[in-house]
């Protein structure tokens, strides 16, 4: 089984869609009962309308059931543009799954979505200078994605700018 957590239900519902698309049987559920016999699950785990605190301990929770479940492949599902409460859900997945490493790939070229020397811009527009910089729930405050995902958390990343 492919095992994914997204932080809301469009995010859980992209990705299903994404892996029955690819000839995969995807199901998508909310809360922690996972159907048996189906290829792809994509869990919304809620954690975008929580607080901080709340998406930390919900990230964890999911984390463990990762890890009680073994998936084949385990996706964390992220805001394309980083928002929402990323560094500690990332940083809460790895720990609660027994993970130590994990690759997070927010461009999407095909959306003009691009990272480039640690820059995310879009249609060559820093990030940062976007729409996204007035989100009335998550404001995007920088364009560098160290930044952005690394923060004050536990999470380091080895060399990230080219």
């Amino acid at each position: 089984m492919i095992l994914a957590f997204a932080d809301d239900f469009s995010g859980a519902a992209e990705v299903a869609g994404v892996a029955y698309r690819h000839g995969l049987d995807a199901g998508i559920v909310s809360g922690f009962d996972i159907p048996t016999g189906r290829e792809f699950v994509a869990m919304d785990m809620a954690t975008r309308s929580m607080t901080e605190l709340e998406a930390e301990a919900t990230a964890m929770a999911y984390g463990k059931l990762a890890a009680n479940l073994s998936p084949a492949l385990l996706y964390k599902k992220t805001d394309s543009v980083l928002r929402g409460h990323l560094q500690v859900e990332l940083s809460a997945m790895l720990s609660a799954s027994g993970r130590k490493t994990g690759l997070l790939i927010p461009a999407n070229p095909a959306r003009n979505r691009t990272i480039d020397k640690g820059i995310y811009r879009i249609k060559d527009i820093p990030l940062d200078e976007t729409e996204f910089a007035r989100d009335p729930a998550f404001p995007i405050s920088s364009s560098l994605v160290t930044k952005l995902v690394v923060g004050a958390t536990s999470l380091s990343l080895d060399n990230p700018l080219p």
